[in-house]
């Protein structure tokens, strides 16, 4: 009874100053600190702590002093917000001097606080998935640590890259310490991934007697055709080939006896082979195509039933050209 006592006297000190016969003083009006101060404690006289709460925070914004701090505390340890009540709790004790009545009583609420606090601890199931990410209200959650959390609801949200998502729903209590083992949901089934069959793309496939060269149709337009894509093949083959030869150069001169020590070097050495590889395969499929080329151009047979097709076969590790027919 003498504790009560002393609380609801020391309170009532952190309280701004009244005039005389208790009145509020005229500049305390409700969008002050002092008046909303005010505010606060009547409305926590009604049982309305809501509403105080919201009076007090209002004031604390505005001015945050000391006594409104240790009103605040208590109004959101009554509503259970006990985070936030130590907190506001251990901003007293740490501006107040030893000799302050009101770090005693911020003291002694600070320490039934802390006994009420639920610790709570999230852990992964042995076995879990790699890349698994926990978190609740939209916060990543630390995964092994026991953090003090508020009396009440939780809803976990668990996700791994491959599995299904899964909310796991807890209720933790007043000084409750809980561990809480969560796993994602199961794996995801995906159709395995088949490669198609590489289909030839034909090019040219005319029906029928090929036409005189003289008349401008038939095979003359598929030589032309040919020999541009011939000429194209080879100019870049040309140009790809210089390009090796310049970064072959380097090479030799950074890397005195083929020995490369730096990563880029290592990395230009690779694409100095690359080039040349690809120089030969264009040069190469460039001289084809222009013989090809010249042949349906100028030498084809042009005898009744002459048939003539070309077609391109995508391979893994590049193309073919194929050329059939009556010759």
């Amino acid at each position: 009874m003498v504790r009560v006592a002393l609380l609801c006297s020391l309170l009532s000190l952190v309280a701004p100053t009244q005039t005389a016969w208790g009145e509020t003083p005229p500049n305390a009006s409700s969008d002050t600190a002092d008046g909303l101060f005010r505010a606060g404690r009547a409305a926590l006289k009604r049982g309305e702590l809501s509403l105080a709460c919201d009076h007090f925070h209002a004031s604390h914004r505005l001015e945050p002093a000391v006594g409104t701090e240790l009103n605040l505390a208590s109004c959101e340890e009554k509503l259970s917000h006990l985070l936030a009540a130590r907190k506001y709790y251990q901003s007293v004790v740490s501006r107040v001097g030893p000799d302050d009545g009101r770090r005693m009583i911020a003291l002694e609420r600070l320490e039934v606080v802390q006994a009420r606090l639920p610790r709570l601890t999230v852990r992964l199931v042995e076995g879990a998935p790699a890349g698994v990410r926990v978190s609740a209200k939209g916060r990543s959650v630390m995964l092994g640590q026991t953090e003090a959390v508020d009396p009440g609801a939780y809803s976990f949200s668990v996700s791994a890259p491959g599995h299904a998502l899964r909310q796991i729903d807890v209720v933790v209590s007043e000084g409750e310490t809980r561990e809480l083992l969560v796993e994602p949901g199961p794996a995801l089934e995906s159709p395995p991934l088949v490669a198609p069959e590489p289909q030839p793309i034909l090019l040219v496939a005319p029906e029928g007697p090929l036409a005189e060269v003289d008349e401008r149709s038939g095979t003359q337009p598929l030589g032309l055709a040919l020999g541009a894509f011939g000429i194209a093949n080879v100019a870049a083959g040309s140009v790809l080939g210089i390009m090796s030869l310049q970064r072959a150069s380097l090479i030799e001169d950074r890397c005195p006896g083929g020995a490369c020590n730096d990563l880029a070097d290592v990395d230009l050495a690779n694409e100095g082979a690359a080039m040349r590889t690809w120089s030969f395969v264009t040069l190469g499929v460039g001289a084809a195509a222009l013989g090809v080329g010249a042949y349906f151009t100028f030498w084809a047979d042009r005898e009744d039933g002459s048939e003539a097709q070309v077609a391109v076969t995508p391979l893994e590790d590049g193309a073919s050209l194929s050329v059939s027919g009556k010759f």
